[in-house]
């Protein structure tokens, strides 16, 4: 229980940061496909990104018009955007390789996998984090604030 009280207290301190900041942080998640093949996933991303006061954008794309949806998302967004990849696992192997990259390129600051990443791979195609069930949720969340310009103190402990 105490372990489970002191992770609440710190996404609240996230939060807090969150809403202190001079801007609501935003994050476009980019979920591609059927809904029915990663509705459960989109639905906990945008949740957790909920929990720690970033605003989940979630936009749909049919897998054969995922660049498109992406260049449009991006086009709209203003600079400095972060990007949430969001598909069954199944998909990431195009996915990642074709739109990670084009996000970076398209001025997105962060770019993440809702899904667990295979290995290093992800990173050399541009991917900042993972967010996934049994990662460190903590962690991904600050980063994530912290890339998108949240200033944030120091982390109360190493977890």
């Amino acid at each position: 229980y105490a372990d489970f009280l002191r992770e609440n207290v710190d996404l609240e301190a996230l939060r807090a940061a969150a809403d202190a900041h001079r801007e609501s942080p935003v994050a476009h998640v980019l979920h591609v496909g059927p809904l029915a093949e990663h509705g459960e996933r989109l639905a906990w991303v945008v949740g957790l990104l909920a929990a720690a006061g970033i605003e989940g954008r979630a936009v749909p794309a049919p897998a054969d018009e995922a660049v498109e949806r992406l260049d449009a998302m991006l086009a709209g967004a203003g600079p400095g955007v972060a990007v949430i990849l969001c598909a069954a696992d199944a998909r990431y192997g195009v996915l990642v390789p074709e739109l990670a990259p084009r996000a970076k390129a398209k001025g997105a600051r962060v770019v993440a996998v809702a899904g667990p990443a295979p290995d290093d791979a992800w990173a050399r195609l541009g991917v900042d984090l993972s967010v996934h069930r049994g990662a460190n949720v903590y962690r991904a969340l600050r980063k994530l604030l912290e890339l998108g310009g949240v200033e944030l103190g120091a982390p109360e402990d190493e977890r």
